[in-house]
C-alpha cells in the first residue's frame, strides 16, 4: 500500500508579501489611523482630568505624599502612633505597598480590626480613588487575594462608594503616619 501525503508546512493560502506598492499603501493607512486617534485620545484624557475636579487632583497628591513616606517606613516594623496608639505598618506583599492600621492592643472588641489602604503597585502609585480594606487581623490582606477576587471587591466599591476614602481622611492618614515615623526614629 502506498500512501500520498501533503507535505507539511505550507498552507493552502498563500499570500505574498507586501513590498513596493503594497507596503507603502498599509504604511500610508497605518499613519492615517494613528493621526486621527492621538488627536481623540488626547482630548478624552483632558476631558477625563476636568471631570474629576480639584478634589481627585487633591487626593492625587496627598496619596503621592502618602506612598513616599510609607515608602521611607522601614520594612517588616511595626510602629505604634503616640496618639492614637494604633500600630502601624508598611506592607510589602507581592509588589504591592499597602499602609495597614491596626487597633490599639487594648481594644474591647474580640478581635483586632486593620485598615488596609493599597497605595501603588511596584513603583507606581494608586490613582484615586482610593479605597479602604477592613479586615480582621488574621484575614487575607488584598495583595494575597487572587486577582479575580482584587477585581470584584474593586466594582463593589466602585458601585457603592462605601469603603472610599475622603480627602480629609487621606490627610488624617498622612500626619498619622508622619507623626508616628517622627515618634520612632530610625
Amino acid at each position: 500500500m502506498t500512501r500520498t501525503t501533503k507535505p507539511r508546512g505550507t498552507s493552502a493560502l498563500r499570500v505574498p508579501p507586501a513590498t513596493g506598492p503594497g507596503l507603502a499603501a498599509e504604511m500610508a493607512c497605518a499613519i492615517v489611523i494613528a493621526t486621527a486617534l492621538v488627536p481623540v485620545a488626547g482630548a478624552m484624557s483632558l476631558a477625563a482630568d476636568i471631570r474629576r475636579g480639584r478634589e481627585r487632583h487633591r487626593q492625587d497628591v496627598l496619596i503621592g505624599k502618602l506612598w513616599a513616606a510609607l515608602r521611607r517606613m522601614p520594612a517588616g516594623a511595626i510602629l505604634v502612633d503616640p496618639v492614637t496608639g494604633s500600630r502601624i505598618s508598611a506592607e510589602r506583599d507581592g509588589g504591592f505597598l499597602i499602609l495597614a492600621i491596626t487597633d490599639p492592643p487594648g481594644h474591647p472588641d474580640v478581635e483586632a480590626t486593620v485598615a488596609r489602604y493599597t497605595l501603588g503597585y511596584w513603583s507606581v502609585q494608586a490613582r484615586p480613588p482610593l479605597y479602604r480594606h477592613l479586615a480582621g487581623i488574621h484575614d487575607a490582606s488584598p495583595a494575597r487575594m487572587r486577582w479575580q477576587q482584587r477585581e470584584r471587591l474593586a466594582r463593589f466599591n466602585a458601585m457603592t462608594s462605601a469603603a472610599e476614602v475622603t480627602t480629609e481622611e487621606l490627610a488624617g492618614l498622612l500626619d498619622q503616619v508622619a507623626r508616628t515615623v517622627a515618634a520612632h526614629p530610625a
